[in-house]
């Protein structure tokens, strides 16, 4: 993601160049971590469930989702540049792990409204409960112009879901249990929004055609921090979505994500606002003058 976050920023085919070799070695890697478990491997938890998510603090078991979608982001990313240098094979790698990973996926997890939080084969363990941030993938796919990670028509039923049990007044929490004493959140609890992921998921409603939702949605959440909370620079990372109170914070930088909003704002990709004439090119003209 990131590095080909900086080739399209750029356009500047030698940073493709020189880190092609990295990236190809990670997603292999990445792609390996459960090898005991064929395909299902490539969406789930590494081998023992020895692992966190980046919600991390509470406990995920098999095929998980979350990480499953952002694997498969990672297989579209890694399958345009193995194309661009050239890599044929690899490319054709990518692209058979992404059909069997997402096979695996939508038929595993998919409970008819919204995906499983997890799912374990291997031992019949399953959670019921609802993340917000299931469809991370799905923007991280969008920001960098590239096809869908999830059915779409399953996306629009999870997005529609989720405005039911993860959405509160000032953000979209990221957990939302179905039964009591069903799963431990951790210190995100049952009301916890994280900042960063409750502007991800506005930002997929933008990019998936409900765009009004999505940005009351990003206001909701900005409005907490910036005028309930008189935040500035430094953001509370963790707060109730119910009352607005902060839980935990400060921490700036995964809010950074909030600087990709012009272009989900207007379904384009990350480079839509570095163009001549876009956004960032008219900040910085201005900061010149």
């Amino acid at each position: 993601d990131m590095i080909e976050r900086l080739w399209l920023r750029t356009g500047d085919r030698a940073i493709l160049d020189e880190f092609y070799e990295s990236m190809k070695r990670n997603t292999v890697f990445t792609m390996n971590l459960r090898p005991e478990s064929g395909p299902a491997g490539i969406v789930s938890m590494p081998s023992g469930n020895d692992g966190q998510d980046w919600m991390e603090s509470c406990d995920l078991y098999g095929i998980v989702p979350h990480i499953g979608g952002v694997h498969l982001a990672n297989l579209r990313m890694a399958e345009r540049m193995a194309r661009t240098v050239g890599d044929k094979a690899f490319a054709a790698q990518c692209a058979k792990w992404f059909e069997q990973g997402s096979g695996v996926l939508e038929d595993k997890t998919w409970q008819g409204s919204y995906y499983l939080l997890y799912r374990e084969e291997e031992t019949g363990k399953q959670s019921d409960v609802v993340m917000s941030c299931q469809l991370d993938g799905e923007w991280m796919v969008r920001t960098h112009g590239l096809e869908s990670v999830f059915r779409k028509d399953r996306i629009k039923t999870t997005l529609a879901t989720l405005k039911k049990t993860n959405v509160y007044e000032h953000g979209a929490t990221v957990f939302k249990i179905q039964k009591e004493g069903d799963f431990l959140p951790g210190y995100w609890g049952e009301a916890g929004v994280h900042l960063p992921g409750s502007l991800i998921l506005a930002m997929t409603y933008m990019y998936c055609d409900d765009k009004s939702f999505g940005l009351d949605l990003a206001r909701r959440t900005m409005h907490n921090q910036i005028i309930r909370n008189r935040c500035s620079w430094d953001s509370i990372l963790l707060y109730r979505g119910d009352t607005g109170e902060p839980n935990y914070g400060p921490d700036y930088y995964q809010n950074m994500v909030l600087w990709t909003l012009p272009a989900a704002l207007k379904g384009e990709d990350l480079t839509d606002p570095c163009r001549k004439g876009g956004l960032v090119d008219r900040m910085i003209e201005a900061g010149r003058k």
